[in-house]
């Protein structure tokens, strides 16, 4: 018998959704994008870009100037519509969490369940096992750690079980060595509830970890929507190249071979056939860790910078032509400020290229 794949159900519809402000005309503008079930979308761009106004616009706290948004298949705003917040089946975990001082962890959770809630008990039983705070059921917020607290925050948002997940910059409060394990400790936690996921930060790393979709906004804008690792190799345009990462343009000139160009550092495969003019300039783009640094007396460079960071020194490196690079070397060999060195690709994937400004 042959099966029929189902297409992945789409739990989060938002279609030419725009808010904007007045005098300065900040805001969402013509937002498109779908979040299929069970799937965490990391919305990301710089502070003002306007993924926090898209936020409250999905959760009803805003009501949008254009543009339409289902949950579920249910159009909740748009086309005459709107639905109150709290009937739109969206839970929204705020960036300062918002808990009851005066509550214990248990009293914070079952708030977000009505007094009538059938099993209400074993359902806040299942949550503080979800999160693993069934030892901090009695304590108060101020006795929790802010990792802690966090999830306290997410158990109470789930209590009532929303078919999306709003969270607002979750990990901007914390410090950076728990943000990074708490990370790991929410995207699990999320998954295991199964829920959709909708949250934005200006955080890249934590968009790159977390997300399974990520989409980069830039003044109001997405720019860029797809699997972390592709927006990362495979930018569509310099914004989401340097906002994800550290990024370097260097000049480039087509090859004979259609997939490769040739730099000052050596040929470099790129992302996809070249169907720039031969007489176009073009710049190829690198990241630290596409580039191997080494001294060399006659090398194509110097270096003019250095940074110890701990695992590894961070380079700035003037090549012979003036174009400025950053590259990566282990700890274990430190290369002096002033100093020679040949700075090649060696990325082992190919690498984007764009038509130059």
């Amino acid at each position: 018998m042959t099966s029929i794949e189902q297409s992945p159900r789409v739990m989060l519809r938002c279609a030419g959704v725009t808010k904007q402000y007045a005098p300065s005309g900040a805001g969402a503008h013509d937002v498109s994008l779908e979040v299929t079930e069970g799937k965490i979308l990391a919305l990301v761009g710089p502070s003002g870009c306007g993924k926090t106004t898209l936020l409250r616009v999905i959760a009803g706290l805003e009501s949008p100037d254009e543009g339409a948004i289902e949950v579920d298949g249910r159009t909740v705003t748009g086309r005459g519509v709107f639905v109150q917040p709290e009937h739109r089946s969206v839970g929204f975990v705020f960036q300062d969490y918002a808990l009851f001082p005066h509550m214990t962890v248990e009293s914070n959770i079952a708030y977000g369940l009505q007094n009538d809630a059938p099993n209400r008990e074993q359902r806040i039983d299942e949550l503080l096992d979800l999160v693993n705070l069934s030892d901090r059921r009695n304590r108060r917020p101020h006795e929790l750690s802010g990792g802690e607290r966090q999830r306290v925050a997410l158990a109470r948002a789930l209590a009532p079980s929303p078919k999306i997940l709003l969270m607002d910059e979750p990990f901007s409060n914390l410090d950076p060595n728990l943000s990074a394990r708490l990370q790991l400790e929410v995207r699990e936690i999320l998954h295991e509830a199964g829920i959709t996921v909708g949250f934005v930060t200006h955080d890249q790393e934590a968009a790159l970890s977390m997300g399974d979709v990520i989409a980069v906004m830039d003044r109001g804008r997405i720019q860029q929507v797809g699997a972390p690792d592709m927006a990362f190799h495979r930018p569509v345009n310099r914004f989401v190249a340097a906002f994800l990462g550290e990024a370097d343009f260097i000049p480039a000139e087509p090859t004979a071979v259609e997939s490769r160009v040739l730099t000052e550092l050596g040929e470099a495969e790129v992302s996809s056939a070249l169907t720039l003019d031969g007489e176009t300039d073009m710049d190829l783009m690198v990241r630290p860790e596409d580039l191997s640094i080494s001294p060399d007396d006659i090398g194509n460079g110097r270096v003019v910078g250095r940074i110890f960071n701990g695992a590894f020194y961070a380079y700035n490196v003037e090549l012979d032509s003036g174009v400025v690079c950053r590259a990566m070397a282990s700890h274990a060999t430190a290369i002096e400020v002033g100093a020679r060195v040949s700075l090649r690709i060696t990325p082992g994937h190919p690498l984007p290229v764009f038509p130059r400004e």
